[in-house]
């Protein structure tokens, strides 16, 4: 997997010509931050707008993304054992 986070300000869009060049070896994940490129704009009273916040967004999105690549991997080895 290939998690590329583009700049301020800026959009994945900035890696349109990559995503490309690596899809066909790598999962590529290109997320816009809030209120960033095509991401929704959060109301100001329900969103931090600052560089801490939308750190922690994206160290969500990565919590979610490994989490999630671990049941992906233990799934493989659990089919894997078990023959299917």
């Amino acid at each position: 997997m290939v998690l590329l986070l583009h700049g301020f300000p800026s959009s994945s869009r900035m890696f349109r010509n990559l995503i490309p060049q690596l899809a066909d070896a790598y999962h590529v994940i290109a997320p816009d931050y809030p209120a960033f490129g095509h991401s929704d704009t959060p109301d100001r009273a329900q969103f931090t707008y600052s560089f801490d916040h939308i750190a922690e967004v994206i160290d969500d999105l990565l919590d979610a993304l490994v989490g999630q690549m671990s049941r992906d991997l233990a799934f493989r080895s659990s089919c894997a054992n078990t023959g299917l």
